[in-house]
């Protein structure tokens, strides 16, 4: 009895977890704790919907990513910061995003060139 009442404590905690990340996010968090539910309830109704919506995110993530890899890949600092940018935006936790975000931005800066205001960017 002890087990089922400590048992729903950790899946309520880790599905108010998942929704916090999400909110915030925050994708890797989020996955930890909704892989954590789904380990214990695999059928828990709230977790396959958060798990949803956070695979359509990293998704999301992952193709900006991508867009992000070809731009550096090319040289184009430009398209490399405002595609890590984005997927920064989407995934606040991806490393990945703030590396190569970083990149481009001291490759923008080495050119000399004037510095990029995403904010400004018409795409």
């Amino acid at each position: 009895m002890k087990r089922d009442a400590s048992l729903r404590a950790d899946v309520s905690r880790n599905l108010a977890g998942a929704r916090a990340s999400l909110d915030k996010n925050n994708l890797s968090p989020a996955r930890k704790s909704i892989m954590s539910v789904l380990a214990e309830q695999p059928g828990n109704g709230e977790a396959l919907q958060l798990q949803s919506k956070l695979l359509a995110r990293e998704q999301d993530r992952d193709l900006l990513l991508g867009s992000a890899r070809l731009c550096a890949r090319q040289a184009d600092w430009v398209c490399a910061w405002r595609n890590a940018g984005r997927a920064l935006t989407v995934d606040a936790s991806s490393s990945e995003a703030r590396e190569l975000l970083s990149r481009a931005m001291a490759e923008q800066s080495a050119k000399g060139e004037r510095e990029f205001d995403p904010s400004l960017d018409s795409q």
